[in-house]
């Protein structure tokens, strides 16, 4: 269960979205408009004809992030640095750090069939809404969310994946202009990186052709066995075979 407080509103008409969603966080309900004589929530979710929207009482210079997969856009072909990484001959990914779903939506969108597993209990509900509410069928069915500790998934996937994809929290350059909305919630939310040895190494004994790590450019491997690289403008995507590769 998440230990942020959380409100849930809704405009009117999308009670059922708001009472679904504060079953399952426990969260506080305030009805658009209507006075909360509970203390003060740290994020509010916001429900209109556009869908779930987040937004961060600490970020009040950011708008609400709409949490959706509506707008997905899986780019060019196989020119796109992630596809390249994933590679042309893997059918099946992992994705076991979804956050909001971008890249999970973008593989999917290349014909991948995706597994998006997100540990955070409020942002794999927000998930899980956004996927609930695709209109586009084919991604929707490409796209599976599964919320639950990744390692754990990993580690009992009953088939196993071509490729398991990571994108692991890293510090924040202090050097760097502030981080956009969707990473500053994501910040908010999961607090300081961990260490993600555990993670990698379940990563490794999963998948069948690659394991595929997202890195800033100028940011250390987060393993020594890496054996090659697909380099974007503003990240690398480091690869990794694992050993019955």
């Amino acid at each position: 269960m998440s230990t942020h407080s959380v409100s849930v509103r809704y405009a009117p008409g999308y009670a059922r979205c708001r009472r679904q969603l504060a079953v399952q966080l426990d969260a506080l309900l305030a009805a658009a408009g209507a006075a909360n004589t509970a203390a003060p929530a740290e994020f509010h979710i916001e429900f209109d004809r556009h869908g779930a929207a987040l937004r961060c009482a600490a970020l009040p210079c950011h708008a609400p992030y709409q949490v959706s997969l509506n707008r997905a856009r899986a780019g060019p072909g196989a020119a796109d640095p992630l596809r390249k990484a994933i590679g042309a001959r893997a059918a099946t990914v992992i994705d076991a750090t979804a956050g909001w779903g971008t890249d999970a939506a973008r593989l999917a969108g290349w014909g991948y069939r995706v597994t998006a597993v997100e540990k955070h209990p409020l942002v794999a509900a927000l998930l899980l809404h956004a996927h609930a509410q695709c209109r586009d069928a084919d991604l929707r069915a490409r796209l599976k969310v599964v919320h639950g500790d990744s390692a754990a998934y990993l580690g009992a996937v009953a088939c196993a994946p071509d490729v398991v994809y990571l994108d692991p929290m890293y510090p924040p350059n202090p050097k760097s202009a502030a981080a956009k909305k969707p990473l500053a919630l994501l910040r908010r939310l999961a607090g300081p990186p961990g260490d993600n040895r555990a993670l990698f190494e379940a990563a490794l004994a999963c998948a069948r052709r690659r394991v595929v790590v997202k890195r800033p450019h100028r940011a250390p491997p987060l393993d020594d066995r890496r054996v090659g690289e697909i380099a974007g403008k503003l990240v690398r995507f480091d690869i990794y075979k694992p050993a019955a590769a």
